[in-house]
């Protein structure tokens, strides 16, 4: 059951995570299409709008330069003063409108305002019409303006006029005015046979041309607003406004958006094969991957089953090449740590309690005290002063063995104790002992093992009395980068160079001799407690006496024992 639902949400994982991808990819490539066409668009429309503007001003200035001309004002001139015929009129506007793309027509009033002369068709001058132009005549006479007034003529549904009008004066008198209605008809036509809409208006939004007639309302206006995009009959432009601020006009530019929505159907449908392919891959390989992993899952579990069955020596034994191989190096290297600091433990334990037996048979040794009482009973004659103080000294040197239950003690406490046990010695051997303590005030806050130099001092009151009548024994200690060092010194009678190598080897093994055991406890408890650069060093002269250096990581506090 573990290993299904393992497999399932290891299946499921890969897939959501490629689904993730996939949906970000589809996402991320819709963004950029977006951001594409939209940059795109905006850049045609723009560059379409700089097409249409200049074909715009290249007009606007045929026609003011047309009616500008001394030569125009001084033909319309000689015709209102009967210099010229209709005939001749006639043909000198038709010569310069074959010069123009887009054709126009001319009405010349004279000083009344009356049409004088017109190349419009006679049904298209209506009454509409003549208001119109009087309208025109009249606004620039009431100005008494000599420049080009620009409007647009619409009526009933046609297509707009773009009209340039003009009075002219000889001297200060009025003698008529000109205007020309550029055909929006033509116009229209022209703009059709570009590749875009387009759209010209002057700033109120009256329509002078357009491509697209649907754009327009029935007021011959055209008003967008703020918008980058412009909808009619359910299509949708994209849109470039371009205001002309000298000609009084607006420029509108537009572009198809169907292009872009069949960029996004073709995006949509690759993506969508491509989700459903990966989706296809992405399955399969994640059940080679799930049942894969759960193998080694179900390998490993099955190591680990045997090891909660209580055998702590197994270790696991994986060959798959992957994370889980190194997850079962790490769990044996875990399993080897906890058997060795078991064992660890258990040794300390067991040097322990060696220790506080040694204690026990060295404080309540029968030949110690049966020698120790035998002389104060001998003495109780001879010193009754001398007598009371050992006895002190023996009581408290019992109560603490039988008190004093902690395993590590601070150096000056542990000291106090070996002095009574070394002043019992010296008063049992009745001046044929003497000993020497100098230890710096540095090592009396260390903490060390309780009664560490206890049989230390055993072995060297033991055997230094073997053949040599008086004894003397030094007692050192210093500090000195970060360990604690305490010497024993002896001139007891040493030991050859055989004895010495026994004793050397016997404190560096890890067996535990039936003599010489006490240095062979200190050695190793110094080792376990304090690390491997903890240690014992004996030197030896045979008839001079013995050295022994204990060497200790400096600990001031309990907590880094």
């Amino acid at each position: 059951m573990f290993y299904s639902k393992y497999q399932k949400k290891l299946k499921k994982q890969i897939i959501e995570f490629s689904f993730v991808v996939t949906l970000t990819g589809f996402l991320g490539f819709i963004f950029i299409l977006f951001i594409y066409t939209t940059c795109f668009n905006s850049f045609r429309t723009k560059e379409y709008n700089k097409i249409l503007s200049k074909s715009f001003t290249e007009i606007h200035y045929k026609y003011t330069r047309y009616l500008n001309d001394l030569d125009t004002r001084k033909t319309i001139n000689d015709y209102l003063n009967n210099k010229i015929s209709p005939q001749y009129m006639s043909f000198l506007f038709n010569s310069f409108n074959l010069n123009n793309e887009i054709k126009s027509d001319i009405i010349i009033n004279d000083a009344s305002g009356n049409i004088a002369y017109s190349s419009f068709d006679p049904k298209e001058i209506t009454m509409y019409f003549k208001l119109f132009s009087q309208s025109i005549f009249g606004s620039l006479k009431n100005k008494k303006s000599t420049g080009i007034y620009k409007t647009v003529y619409y009526f009933n549904g046609d297509y707009s006029k773009y009209v340039f009008s003009r009075n002219l004066y000889y001297g200060n008198r009025l003698i008529g005015g000109v205007s020309v209605f550029l055909s929006g008809d033509d116009w229209n036509h022209q703009m059709k046979a570009l590749q875009f809409d387009g759209i010209i208006t002057d700033m109120n939004g009256n329509v002078i041309a357009c491509s697209n007639r649907s754009m327009v309302d029935g007021l011959n206006q055209f008003r967008p607003g703020q918008k980058k995009t412009y909808a009619v009959n359910n299509q949708k432009y994209w849109m470039n406004e371009n205001d002309l601020d000298e000609y009084q006009v607006k420029i509108f530019t537009f572009v198809n958006n169907e292009s872009s929505n069949s960029y996004y159907l073709i995006g949509c449908f690759a993506f969508s094969m491509i989700f459903i392919f990966l989706l296809a891959i992405t399955k399969h390989f994640a059940g080679t991957v799930a049942n894969i992993n759960a193998a080694s899952v179900e390998s490993l579990l099955s190591e680990i089953n045997i090891i909660q069955n209580g055998d702590f020596d197994h270790r696991i034994k994986m060959e798959s090449d992957d994370e889980f191989e190194n997850i079962a190096e790490e769990i044996n290297q875990m399993l080897d740590n906890i058997n060795a600091l078991s064992k660890k433990n258990l040794e300390l334990l067991k040097l322990k309690n060696i220790m506080e037996s040694k204690q026990l048979e060295a404080q309540f040794n029968p030949h110690f005290l049966y020698n120790t009482l035998e002389c104060i009973r001998y003495s109780i004659i001879l010193n009754q002063e001398g007598t009371d103080k050992i006895i002190t000294k023996l009581t408290a040197l019992l109560r603490r063995s039988i008190s004093d239950t902690s395993s590590v003690v601070l150096l000056k406490d542990d000291l106090k104790y070996l002095t009574d046990y070394l002043e019992i010695i010296k008063y049992r051997f009745q001046g044929k002992f003497s000993y020497e303590i100098e230890i710096d005030r540095s090592c009396n806050d260390c903490f060390v093992p309780k009664l560490l130099l206890q049989p230390i001092l055993e072995n060297s009151i033991k055997y230094g009395f073997k053949h040599k009548k008086t004894l003397a024994i030094r007692i050192s200690g210093w500090t000195k980068e970060g360990f604690l060092y305490l010497e024993i010194t002896d001139n007891g009678s040493g030991m050859n160079e055989q004895e010495l190598d026994f004793v050397k080897t016997m404190i560096n093994s890890e067996a535990n001799g039936n003599e010489h055991k006490g240095l062979h406890n200190i050695a190793r408890r110094l080792k376990l407690l304090y690390g491997e650069e903890s240690g014992m060093e004996v030197k030896s002269t045979p008839g001079k006496g013995t050295v022994v250096l204990l060497r200790l990581t400096e600990r001031r506090l309990l907590s880094e024992i």
